[in-house]
């Protein structure tokens, strides 16, 4: 009996362990992409770990970060939002301490999440639990608060609580993230609309209800609201960059009037809990460095994931873990003056400076001329990339591209094949089949005729077959 107690419950480990999702199983570290099936593929290491650093020099005495939510860069400083310990500490690119700002106006900061500054070096502060968004000349010293604006527009809006903030100087606008949308603020404190709106989409179920329920059922049923956003940046081009928690539009490119052109789509990996429950992910920030690569960072397996302009994955790097390359919350990531990519990790307190390896750079560059038209000398770059790493599908898939407008269809269908492009690959093979065809007209045109004279000769020859074998089988009966 104990036997087959054994047994049964070696099959149903089994069992369960072949449907746990492969996701589920899968440890997210090191550098990888993921194909069309969810499969990692290793590919050579994407950025290399720099500097490390987790306590600063604070009049003389070492000072750890508690919980900072948010790191900003421009040509000379680094600004971080220290939020555990309510400052803001300014440093330079070595990470020494210039200045500590601690409050404004006559109040101590409570909880600044957000920090960030304009092309003259102004600061501005997210001073999120006192309600306001404060305004620093570059010395530190205080110029005015944005607090609430008043308008009848924002009846909805109880409690203002900033959590991010950006300046924009083509606008001149404050971008403030207030709940779950972007808010715009002028000079004079005025609300000046929300940018970048999260669509519900079409709900039949909400359609209904609002249809035939009464005012009173409808005031006790939660109103339905968009998917809040989480992170943003202004990007040197103009354009607002931003993530958020709506699973079609995780990632957005806001321009100038206010419309996502990024393209739509799942971004990231879904991780499954053992019981199969699904876990998606939540991006926390995001950063464009200066050849229009995007990278964001995920919450749930404290990853960076790269992706090009046109929404396609470049690669993955980073993991839960205390070492170097490796993170347990990312809060911040930035892109320096040099091009490095910066994370805050407000777990550990710590920030990390990475550099772009050969490989990585290699990529970039590829992308950047093959986005500016440059399609000879992007083709030479993405040898060298296929060289590097034979199973990078992105490589493959850009040299088919090329291959493709150049008319060399049979090269293009063998790299998209590689690739895993399986909508280039259709478009590769029709025009090959139609080539195929052109070239062959004549003898297919043959064939065919053949085969349907062949077809004709075949139906009549089981005609007479077939009136003979009646004709016998009339006989043998007797005619009856």
């Amino acid at each position: 009996m104990k036997k087959i107690i054994t047994i049964l419950s070696l099959v149903f480990c089994a069992v369960m362990l072949l449907s746990t999702p492969a996701s589920a199983l899968t440890d997210v570290s090191g550098n990888f992409v993921i194909d069309e099936n969810g499969k990692h593929i290793t590919v050579p290491v994407l950025y290399e770990a720099e500097k490390c650093v987790s306590k600063l020099v604070i009049d003389g005495v070492k000072s750890s970060l508690n919980d900072p939510k948010d790191i900003f860069a421009d040509k000379n400083d680094y600004y971080i939002a220290d939020t555990g310990n309510n400052r803001i500490i300014v440093t330079d690119t070595d990470f020494r301490v210039l200045k500590v700002l601690s409050g404004a106006d006559g109040t101590d900061f409570s909880s600044p999440t957000g920090v960030s500054t304009d092309t003259a070096g102004d600061i501005y502060v997210a001073d999120t639990g006192n309600s306001r968004v404060v305004h620093f000349s570059p010395q530190g010293e205080y110029i005015e608060s944005f607090v609430k604006p008043e308008s009848d527009l924002l009846y909805d809006v109880e409690v203002f609580s900033p959590s991010k903030v950006g300046f924009d100087p083509v606008s001149n606008l404050l971008y403030v993230i207030q709940g779950k949308q972007f808010m715009t603020i002028d000079a004079a404190n005025k609300f000046k609309g929300y940018v970048g709106d999260n669509r519900l989409g079409f709900d039949l179920w909400d359609y209904l209800f609002r249809k035939f329920a009464t005012e009173k059922q409808k005031m006790q049923t939660q109103k339905r609201e968009p998917d809040s956003y989480t992170n943003f940046c202004l990007g040197n081009d103009g354009k607002l960059y931003a993530v958020g928690l709506n699973n079609s539009q995780r990632i957005s490119i806001i321009n100038t009037v206010g419309n996502n052109i990024y393209p739509s789509g799942n971004y990231g990996e879904s991780r499954y809990e053992s019981d199969g429950t699904e876990i998606t992910p939540v991006f926390s920030d995001i950063a464009v460095n200066s050849k229009g690569i995007i990278f964001v960072s995920e919450e749930n397996t404290g990853c960076i994931y790269q992706y090009s302009g046109n929404g396609e994955l470049i690669g993955v790097f980073g993991g839960k873990g205390s070492g170097s390359s490796s993170f347990n919350v990312i809060s911040s990531i930035v892109i320096n003056s040099e091009d490095k990519l910066v994370t805050l990790d407000s777990a550990l307190g710590r920030i990390q400076v990475f550099g772009a390896t050969e490989f990585s750079n290699n990529v970039h560059t590829a992308l950047m001329l093959n986005d500016a038209g440059q399609y000879e000398r992007s083709y030479e770059i993405w040898q060298k990339v296929k060289e590097q790493a034979s199973g990078y599908t992105l490589a493959r898939s850009m040299i088919g591209k090329i291959e493709y407008k150049n008319g060399n269809y049979s090269v293009a269908e063998k790299e998209f094949k590689e690739g895993e492009d399986r909508a280039n690959y259709s478009k590769a093979f029709s025009k090959l089949r139609y080539a195929f065809f052109r070239d062959h007209f004549e003898i297919i045109c043959i064939l065919v005729l053949a085969g349907v004279v062949l077809v004709i000769i075949g139906i009549r020859f089981l005609q007479k077959y077939v009136r003979r074998l009646r004709a016998e089988l009339w006989k043998e009966g007797g005619g009856r």
